[in-house]
């Protein structure tokens, strides 16, 4: 069973967890902890999701049985960093946090990959886009101001060229193990159409 490219029977011991973190992300998370926390607590560190993927998420969730819901959420995890005030910012599967979200689920499992609780606000996000785990654009590709990014998973904006982008890499994931990046798919959308440019076109 597998359930958003993740196979999370792999994920039923804590080393294993780690060994899919490890391949899918490219980071060796052997140094890094677990955590719970409130789904609604999470902070996005980017402005857009795509919809369309969302929806397609919360389906595969319905079809899974109530144990499986179960392990799911025992092992499955979300790439987060610690910031200012004890806020945990996700740097991946925004739109997996936001498809269990909005079924119902109240708290899911975190690994932590870097505290940067210490940082000053302006300090911490500028660190954030140097290391490449945020993505302050919204579905125009402009960019957004760190203090108007979402506060809240729900806050996300819909980006359909993100969903488009994310059909184009999900079915070589299935195959074939890939190594994978947080944003990996976000620069694909800036080189689909958007519809301003096809409204000039007409």
């Amino acid at each position: 069973m597998s359930f958003g490219g993740v196979r999370f029977e792999w994920q039923r011991r804590e080393p294993a967890v780690l060994q899919v973190l490890q391949n899918v992300i490219g980071l060796d998370m052997y140094h890094h902890h677990l955590v719970s926390a409130q789904l609604r607590d999470l902070r996005p560190t980017q402005v857009t999701v795509g919809y369309v993927e969302v929806e397609e998420k919360r389906r595969e969730w319905t079809e899974l049985n109530k144990k499986q819901r179960r392990e799911l959420l025992e092992s499955h995890v979300f790439p987060c960093v610690l910031g200012p005030k004890g806020r945990y910012y996700i740097v991946d599967h925004h739109h997996l946090g936001l498809a269990l979200l909005q079924e119902g689920t109240q708290r899911t499992q975190l690994t932590v990959l870097e505290n940067f609780e210490y940082l000053a606000p302006d300090i911490f996000w500028r660190v954030m886009e140097f290391r490449r785990w945020t993505h302050p654009y919204d579905a125009s590709g402009r960019r957004v101001a760190y203090a108007d990014l979402p506060k809240q998973l729900t806050e996300l904006e819909d980006d359909p060229y993100r969903s488009l982008a994310g059909l184009g890499t999900r079915a070589p994931r299935r195959g074939i193990r890939q190594g994978h990046r947080a944003f990996l798919r976000i620069p694909m959308g800036r080189f689909l159409p958007h519809p301003t440019l096809c409204k000039a076109s007409d």
